[in-house]
C-alpha cells in the first residue's frame, strides 16, 4: 500500500467510527504515524461540542532498583537509585465507548506510550481515576516532563478514593475491595499466576504469560472503575 493509499484509507475509517488503536492495526501501519497523520487533519475540521469527554484512567509502573545494605527500615539517599520508576503501560476507557485502550512498553517506547497518554489527556475534559490526583495524574506529568514533553491542555480529575474516604466509612477504600462490595457485573481482578511483585518482575523481564497478565489486570482496572 502506497504512503497515500493508507493515508486516504486511515481517514475514510476514522470518518467510519474506528478508532486510531484499530486503523493502525488494519493498515499495517505504526500507530504513532497513523497518530500523526489523523492529527493533523482533524485538527483542521471544526467540530462541534457533544459535550463532555470522561475518560476512565490507570497506569502501571515499574519499581525502582535501590543499592542497600539491609532490609528493615532503610533510607535510601538519591545516589543509592540504580534505576528509577517509569511507566509500563495504561489502560484508558471513554465513559461512552466500549473500548478499552491499552498499550504497554513491551509494543513500543515510552515516549511513544506517554505520546498516545498526552493526546488522551488533550481530548479528555474529565479524567477519573483511583487514586489517580496523588498518583496516576502526578506519575503521567512527572515521566511527560521528563521526556521534554510541553504540558497537556487542562483537565479535571474526579477521584473515586477520594470521594470513598470523604463520604463513606468503608473497612477499606482499595478499588479492589470496593468493586467486590458494590460491582454485579465488573470486579478489579486479583493477580493470576503471577502474585504481587512477581507480575512487575516477569513483565520487565519479558514473560509472555506476565505481560498478557497485566494488560487483563490493567485493563479490567478501568471497565471496573466504570462500574464503581
Amino acid at each position: 500500500m502506497s504512503n497515500i493509499e493508507w493515508k486516504v484509507d486511515a481517514v475514510k475509517l476514522a470518518q467510519d467510527g474506528l478508532s486510531w488503536r484499530k486503523i493502525s492495526e488494519k493498515l499495517g501501519v505504526a500507530k504513532s504515524t497513523v497518530s500523526d497523520h489523523l492529527r493533523k487533519v482533524f485538527s483542521k475540521v471544526e467540530v462541534k461540542p457533544q459535550g463532555p469527554k470522561i475518560l476512565f484512567l490507570d497506569i502501571e509502573t515499574k519499581y525502582m532498583l535501590l543499592e542497600g545494605w539491609g532490609l528493615f527500615n532503610q533510607n535510601f539517599s538519591v545516589d543509592q537509585i540504580a534505576e528509577d520508576w517509569s511507566i509500563l503501560s495504561y489502560s484508558a476507557k471513554y465513559a461512552d465507548s466500549d473500548e478499552v485502550l491499552y498499550s504497554d512498553v513491551t509494543e513500543m517506547t515510552e515516549d511513544e506510550l506517554l505520546q498516545e497518554l498526552h493526546d488522551l489527556l488533550n481530548d479528555a475534559d474529565f479524567v477519573i481515576a483511583h487514586n489517580g490526583r496523588r498518583f496516576d495524574m502526578k506519575k503521567i506529568r512527572a515521566r511527560m516532563i521528563t521526556r521534554g514533553f510541553k504540558p497537556h491542555s487542562p483537565v479535571r480529575v474526579i477521584d473515586t478514593l477520594e470521594i470513598a474516604k470523604k463520604e463513606f466509612a468503608f473497612t477499606s477504600n482499595k478499588l479492589l475491595h470496593l468493586t467486590r462490595l458494590l460491582c454485579k457485573k465488573n470486579q478489579k481482578s486479583d493477580h493470576g499466576k503471577f502474585a504481587g511483585h512477581s507480575l512487575w518482575k516477569e513483565f520487565v523481564k519479558g514473560n509472555p504469560e506476565a505481560i498478557a497478565e497485566m494488560r487483563e489486570y490493567n485493563q479490567i482496572d478501568v471497565v471496573s472503575l466504570q462500574e464503581l
